[in-house]
């Protein structure tokens, strides 16, 4: 169990699945939720007061506030890591997001776990798979020498988020069908993951065109 204390916002205008978020981040002994506020202006009023670790945002009600009001409180964000949650799992919805500070973005198709993983790992700072980390390095060398990720496999992982089907990434290419299905196969194998929605958060973070 991780005894390191995690204090958390939820800003979530939907306010059933901000209650469903918070019962369960709440079974968590280490995770102390904060506030459970609807708008980033809320958000922005209780951070100017106090200090939180983690930041849990659903990408529609970012979306939905603006820019300009989530860059004007970028001073208290700094102290803080921001998870966004999309409902999208698409490369659309991500180029939309990357307008904010986020340092995470999951979909609400990931497991449970996999946001409890998450909220323990960024509050630690700890960026596995960010190219910041990395000074000096080009993310196409990080991609080839970390994950052994071809050009062409950055291609397909593009065209996937994008919601592209195997058959229209093979039009697109101009490849066969039997080869992006090989590709897809190397790609999860080497990312260690099993679902769309893993390669997404990977496409997110990596800024994959």
């Amino acid at each position: 169990m991780n005894s390191h204390i995690i204090s958390i916002v939820i800003v979530d205008e939907h306010l059933l699945s901000a209650k469903a978020l918070k019962a369960l981040l709440m079974t968590y002994p280490n995770f102390i939720i904060s506030a459970d506020v609807r708008d980033t202006k809320e958000l922005a009023l209780f951070l100017s007061k106090n200090d939180v670790d983690v930041v849990l945002i659903d990408a529609s009600t970012l979306l939905k506030d603006g820019a300009d009001i989530y860059l004007r409180m970028k001073h208290v964000l700094s102290r803080a890591r921001v998870i966004t949650i999309s409902a999208e799992n698409n490369q659309i919805a991500m180029r939309k997001l990357k307008q904010f500070t986020v340092h995470t973005l999951l979909t609400t198709y990931a497991d449970p776990l996999s946001l409890v993983d998450e909220i323990n790992r960024v509050s630690r700072n700890i960026h596995r798979l960010s190219p910041s980390n990395r000074e000096g390095q080009t993310i196409d060398a990080i991609l080839s020498e970390e994950f052994k990720i071809s050009r062409r496999e950055q291609e397909i992982i593009s065209l996937i988020c994008e919601g592209c089907t195997s058959n229209q990434i093979a039009e697109k290419l101009y490849v066969s069908l039997n080869t992006v299905k090989q590709h897809r196969k190397h790609i999860f194998r080497k990312l260690k993951i099993e679902k769309v929605q893993q390669l997404v958060s990977f496409s997110f973070k990596f800024n994959l065109k």
